[in-house]
């Protein structure tokens, strides 16, 4: 029965891969010392437990050593929630870049495209990106919230002091003379 499934695994590999792609790797694999089974499944098992994050992205690209800097400044922003810190800023980001990301896009999943498209820009412009807080979603917006608020009391009570004023100044006989 093994046998059998072995064959079958080995034919999928053959129409994906060609006869002679396999053949090579085969012979790779006879030719590589053999390794303990269970490290290697030890191995996987770790790897697939670790998250993907946007520092261990950016870690991995070849950047110039100016960019490489503004670019982790920008995955750790990412990664603490400073620099697109949910979906909505993402596809904002994309839209207004014209950065293509799937329909069903989650943060992590949008890490490669995002930072591609970042690796791409001009570095002071990355930098200044990151200045500004562009697209760091709503905590960056509180104190200008708290403005709005403010001035819009500021305006309820002048208005309501100017009808009051408006009010006072009216005298009765101002009333006796429109009837």
């Amino acid at each position: 029965m093994p046998q059998r499934d072995l064959t079958e695994t080995l034919q999928g590999l053959v129409r994906r891969h060609g006869l002679s792609s396999v053949l090579h790797s085969l012979a790779e694999v006879q030719a590589a010392p053999v390794q303990d089974t269970s490290s290697m499944s030890r191995k996987r098992s770790c790897n697939t437990g670790s998250k993907p994050s946007a520092v261990n992205y950016v870690e991995k690209m070849t950047l110039p050593q100016e960019k490489a800097e503004v670019m982790k400044c920008a995955a750790k922003r990412f990664e603490d929630g400073g620099f697109l810190p949910n979906i909505a800023d993402i596809r904002e980001f994309c839209r207004i870049h014209d950065v293509e990301l799937s329909k069903s896009a989650s943060r992590i999943s949008s890490i490669p495209r995002v930072f591609m498209f970042l690796a791409a820009m001009d570095t002071a412009r990355i930098a200044k990106l990151l200045d500004e807080g562009a697209f760091s979603g709503p905590t960056r917006l509180a104190p200008i919230a708290d403005a709005i608020r403010s001035r819009s009391a500021e305006r309820g009570r002048d208005h309501a002091v100017h009808l009051t004023q408006v009010v006072a100044d009216t005298s009765p006989s101002d009333h006796s003379k429109n009837r």
